[in-house]
């Protein structure tokens, strides 16, 4: 549309009414080749129009269809006249008849006649006869000049769009295959696996979130330290593979393709997928968690160790009595804990013995303490089913853990048959239990327990356990956690007195196959090493770390020794070996064979973490590859792929409308608006026209709307940015009670009195106004009809002398109307579309009609 870029108020109030006209044209159908439509540019000579409606009538008699002929000749006899009667005064853009028989009751015609005054000069000459009327070089007349582009993309999905005047029509939508947040590549664990967060939590993988700081283990040495969680993935998967080790006992569900740290025979480590692995092989876990944890004191300690035993056989009173209880049938540990809570809570704690129950009963109480206990402990107060450590407890020092640990063992603890254990009805509990004594370097193994038939029990509830066989690691338990309990604290005494020296759990990270290796390299043989087994060196066996640190390093390190006097690169080479050696010796990780593999089915959903510089993790104490380095590979082919579909896109709509498109918007959450950008794929002459970028929190349809509300500035020329102006600014009025009205009654009076400055009307009005003259008075007035469909003219009367004898004198639009009347008093009128979301509100709030008030 060649016009002004500015448009005028009135001449934008003129072009609307035209729109809407066309739109009535539109919906006329005839039925046959009986609708004209006539075009006359403004120099058109008369004889020459004149002459061709005659020649016209002339051939229509050769119509075969008696009912086309007769319509089509009325309405060439209807438009003569009309050209006598106005004697050709032609308006100055030209002008259009538009005639024909519109009847939809067939039998019935009804032959009407339309005039049209073109918004621009008319360039055609057009005679046309067809089942419609011929609008297309009117429409091409207010189709906008200026189109935007938007383009909203992340690394999920795109959208383009057009904006063209107030609307905007979506192009194109496309997904990637892109992994994201939710969406996994395979390499999966399940999703009750818990992992060490360095607060000291120890969290369901599921759990999991961006930043968090997990533990890791370096690979050179093998050190438990940390990592950042940069991204996390997830998947659905109908089967997994249960893992189970042998000695210590511990599991881990995981997908086929997920892989795990094994002790190398050509490296120190390498991977291995769950589907490779069979019983016997070896994987590695982690044997000792570095955690300092919250400085605690004396008295939390001791609090906690009374939660440790509450958690193992106590439970909460709320509300009816708000008592804490706990049971003990030992009188000596009865009273311990007894002692325990009157230090802590004074003259609210008190014992009892119940004697059909053959235990002593401890009762904590008062509303307050209760409360607070509860509050600060809560895991400690679940059902039986669902408890665990609290979080408040995992967080603080190892003294303070070592502490609850101590009454949860008292409670549910017991030794025999030289190892010590503790059982319970809560998996996730116990399950906390043996990976948190990795705190203090204590091995333990996890299982369910056989639990033996009682007929008495309808239900039973099923068992776990952790249990400590190590030898080393039940002295640790010995010097840092123990038993209140005298009696099985001497029990555990009788166990490290027995100096059981066999090291079946404690055994280094690397294959025998590797160390005779490093050997070899060096110049050594199987041979000398005369007091290790040579079944060690085929990977048949394995050794502990007392071993190895006694039997095993002492040989290189006497080999290192001559080959430094001798000189060049092998002195070096076995320096660095004995080196590795030491590392391996004090090493966080333990290498321990896979006792049963299982393939299982499952509903579970499976997660997999990227984590920063050292790409492992550790879940269910096992030592994990994590995908980063893959997935970041997956994920940069596919955005290249993703980016390079969008912009060929992108180009091929944009470019087919270059001379019109005003500008581009490239949006979406995030940076990856900016990345696409970057990539520098879009045509050179679409980067010219980018106006900025946006952030949006959608990238389909939705995108494109915020994209629509949010560029007020780039897209200050557009249509729907002045009529979303015009809107936002009539409703701030309102809200501060402004010099506003709003009503058919109240804008029209406004009008009238000269008072409006601005007239806000709705395009979806579809209300006409007709002027009448009272045949019996002489009285002319207007009648404004709003149900257009069920008028009929016969039931206009005279509102001054009540007649019926009126004679119609025009029939016009509405909006034309509010026009005219605003045009009396100097009033500007802006027509407001239903396109944008504000035209949507202005019309059904306020029905469609508002003013901008020069005065109250």
């Amino acid at each position: 549309m060649v016009v002004k870029e500015d448009l005028s108020a009135e001449f934008e109030a003129e072009l609307s009414v035209f729109k809407k006209k066309l739109k009535f044209f539109k919906k006329f159908k005839g039925k046959g080749t009986e609708l004209i439509s006539l075009y006359i540019p403004p120099a058109a000579d008369r004889s020459a129009v004149m002459g061709q409606i005659t020649e016209e009538l002339s051939q229509s008699s050769n119509i075969k269809s008696q009912i086309t002929r007769k319509n089509v000749q009325g309405a060439l006899r209807k438009i003569n006249n009309f050209l006598k009667q106005i004697n050709f005064k032609i308006p100055e853009n030209g002008m259009v008849v538009f005639c024909g028989n519109i009847s939809e009751r067939e039998g019935t015609p009804d032959i009407r006649l339309f005039t049209v005054r073109p918004v621009q000069k008319l360039k055609v000459k057009l005679y046309w006869c067809d089942s419609t009327f011929h609008l297309d070089p009117l429409e091409e007349m207010v189709r906008p000049t200026d189109y935007y582009g938007i383009l909203v993309i992340d690394k999920r999905e795109s959208t383009i769009a057009l904006l063209i005047g107030k609307k905007y029509e979506v192009l194109g939508h496309f997904t990637s295959n892109v992994a994201g947040k939710i969406k996994a590549g395979g390499q999966c664990v399940a999703e009750d696996s818990l992992v060490f967060s360095k607060n000291g939590v120890l969290k369901e993988i599921k759990e999991i979130k961006e930043g968090d700081v997990l533990s890791c283990v370096s690979k050179n040495p093998l050190k438990e330290t940390s990592g950042k969680c940069v991204d996390t993935f997830s998947k659905n998967s109908d089967y997994c593979l249960r893992v189970q080790t042998k000695e210590p006992l511990q599991e881990i569900e995981v997908t086929p393709e997920h892989r795990l740290f094994v002790a190398g025979n050509n490296e120190l480590l390498e991977e291995k997928f769950a589907e490779d692995l069979k019983e016997g092989d070896s994987v590695l876990l982690l044997k000792k968690m570095n955690f300092k944890g919250k400085k605690s004191s004396i008295i939390e300690r001791k609090e906690a160790q009374l939660i440790g035993f509450i958690t193992g056989d106590g439970y909460c009173e709320k509300k009816r009595s708000w008592r804490i209880r706990f049971y003990e049938s030992e009188k000596q540990t009865a009273n311990r804990y007894f002692k325990h809570s009157k230090q802590l809570f004074k003259n609210r704690a008190k014992m009892r013995w119940v004697a059909k129950k053959n235990y002593f009963e401890t009762a904590i109480y008062g509303k307050d303490t209760v409360e607070r206990l509860c509050a600060r402990y809560p895991e400690a107060f679940e059902k039986t089913i669902f408890k665990s450590i609290p979080k408040e407890i995992q967080k603080r020092d190892n003294e303070c853990l070592a502490a609850f640990l101590k009454g949860l063992f008292d409670a549910e603890g017991y030794v025999h048959s030289g190892r010590i254990s503790l059982a319970s009805a809560s998996k996730q509990l116990v399950q906390e239990v043996g990976l948190s004594l990795l705190r203090f370097g204590i091995i333990a193994s996890f299982a369910s327990k056989h639990v033996k038939s009682n007929p008495k029990v309808l239900n039973p509830k099923p068992q776990w356990v952790a249990e400590i066989s190590d030898p080393k690691s039940i002295i640790e338990f010995q010097n840092v956690i123990d038993f209140e309990n005298k009696r099985k604290s001497k029990e555990v005494a009788g166990i490290t007195r027995k100096g059981k020296k066999f090291e079946r759990i404690n055994q280094i990270p690397a294959s025998g196959k590797f160390i005779r290796k490093l050997a070899g390299e060096i110049g050594l043989d199987t041979e000398d090493f005369e007091t290790i087994n040579t079944n060690f060196f085929r990977n048949e066996r394995q050794i502990g770390f007392e071993t190895f640190k006694e039997r095993v390093i002492p040989v290189f390190k006497k080999k290192a020794s001559k080959l430094k006097k001798q000189k060049g690169n092998q002195a070096k080479k076995a320096e660095n070996i004995v080196k590795l050696l030491r590392q391996l010796a004090s090493a966080d990780v333990i290498n321990v064979r896979i006792r049963k593999i299982e393939k299982i089915e499952t509903k579970k959903k499976f997660y997999d973490l990227a984590v920063q510089e050292h790409e492992n993790f550790v879940a269910n104490n096992f030592f994990l590859h994590n995908s980063a380095h893959r997935f970041e590979q997956l994920r940069i082919e596919a955005e290249k792929e993703f980016f390079g579909r969008v912009s060929e896109k992108a180009n091929q709509i944009f470019l087919q409308h270059e001379s019109k498109l005003k500008g581009l918007i490239v949006a979406g959450p995030g940076i990856t608006k900016n990345e696409f950008l970057e990539r520098g794929m879009l045509d050179y002459r679409l980067k010219e026209k980018i106006l900025g970028s946006i952030d949006t929190s959608y990238t389909d349809e939705s995108g494109i709307r915020e994209v629509m509300q949010k560029s007020d500035e780039l897209l200050k020329g557009a249509e729907v940015t002045k009529e979303r102006a015009i809107v936002n600014k009539f409703l701030e009025e309102i809200s501060k009670d402004g010099h506003i009205a709003y009503g058919e009654k109240e804008v029209l009076e406004a009008i009238e009195l000269g008072k409006a400055k601005t007239v806000m009307v709705s395009e979806s009005l579809g209300w006409e106004v007709v002027k009448i003259e009272c045949e019996a008075c002489g009285n002319v007035e207007e009648f404004i009809i709003k149900d257009t469909l069920t008028f009929k003219p016969s039931d206009l009367k005279c509102s001054k002398c009540s007649s019926s004898k009126v004679e119609e004198l025009e029939e016009i639009d509405y909006i034309d109307f509010i026009i005219e009347k605003a045009r009396s008093t100097g009033a500007e009128v802006r027509v407001i579309s239903t396109e944008t979301p504000e035209g949507e509100q202005f019309l059904k709030s306020f029905g469609g009609l508002g003013a901008f008030l020069r005065y109250k």
